[in-house]
């Protein structure tokens, strides 16, 4: 295995997160235009929302499946396959074909010759996935709602896009609790790191990802800690890490040393060096803008 393959591969995961945010956004849109009384489309959120988190799901259950093999050797089974079908090995070849048919973008990846992989048993976890994504969905539908309180009355516009952002997020959900939920069960990571697909986040977005690696055990694999590296904080879902139209993901890291040095985080280790100690949310909101605005005016220079 080499880097190269490992680089393609992450590259290719924020094309496929942005393929299917794309696509459930424009589906969102499109059912909100078309539906004859939008209370009943809006309410289906929590039904609909469940199958848009699997798919997200799925696809970094195929990236991580394939990242695995090509770092290690061998894999974990899906968690999208019964037991009693799961393969006990696969050709490398396998496992990409299963990220591009998810993904729908191509791995990048280069294979030598046929290389046999076998599967590994992933720890038990403390929660389902299943659990998991009942919850990240409720919480999601229940933001969804409150968000509409504070929309004006007859702006359709802000309704049907707030609907679209949410499927977003719902979707991006997904594949970062898919990642946060495997990599402490399959022993081999030290953790995840949060990366930006757009390069622009938001401020919240990016103090998250100025955390770096971020691993604590697998009770709380799933949680959110306040700002630091993998330090303190309350605990709350990986749901909660985002927002309408966020397209934030997560990959794993073998070593705090990878983040540090890996061009994938050249991002996160900026935002670390401007963070400082006791620094509040709102300092750091208000010198994040101030810092992208002048970054921005100078690029449209």
């Amino acid at each position: 295995m080499g880097d190269r393959n490992i680089d393609a591969l992450n590259k290719a995961f924020g094309d496929a997160v942005a393929r299917l945010s794309g696509e459930v956004s424009a589906q969102a849109a499109a059912a909100w235009d078309n539906a004859k009384d939008k209370r009943v489309l809006a309410g289906r959120l929590l039904s609909t929302g469940s199958n848009v988190w699997s798919r997200g799901a799925e696809l970094a259950m195929a990236y991580f499946r394939l990242r695995m093999a090509l770092e290690f050797g061998y894999t974990v089974p899906s968690v999208f396959i019964a037991p009693s079908n799961q393969p006990k090995w696969y050709q490398l070849g396998d496992l990409v074909a299963e990220f591009e048919s998810v993904a729908r973008v191509p791995a990048g990846v280069t294979i030598v010759g046929a290389r046999r992989i076998s599967v590994s048993l992933l720890k038990a976890g403390a929660v389902s996935l299943r659990d998991k994504r009942a919850r990240d969905v409720q919480l999601i539908t229940d933001r969804f709602e409150d968000s509409l309180a504070s929309v004006e009355a007859g702006d359709e516009d802000k309704v049907r896009s707030l609907f679209a952002g949410t499927m977003e997020h719902l979707a991006a959900a997904g594949y970062r609790q898919l990642i946060t939920d495997v990599v402490p069960r399959s022993g081999r990571y030290s953790g995840w790191a949060r990366v930006s697909r757009t390069g622009k986040p938001c401020a919240w977005c990016a103090m998250l990802i100025s955390r770096g690696p971020v691993y604590h055990n697998e009770a709380t694999a799933t949680t959110r800690r306040s700002r630091g590296i993998g330090k303190g904080g309350a605990t709350l879902s990986e749901a909660d890490n985002g927002h309408p139209h966020c397209q934030c993901y997560v990959v794993p890291v073998k070593s705090r040393a990878e983040w540090l040095v890996g061009d994938l985080f050249s991002q996160g280790r900026q935002f670390q060096s401007e963070w400082v100690k006791g620094m509040s949310l709102k300092d750091w909101r208000k010198q994040y803008y101030q810092i992208r605005a002048k970054q921005w005016r100078d690029k449209l220079a």
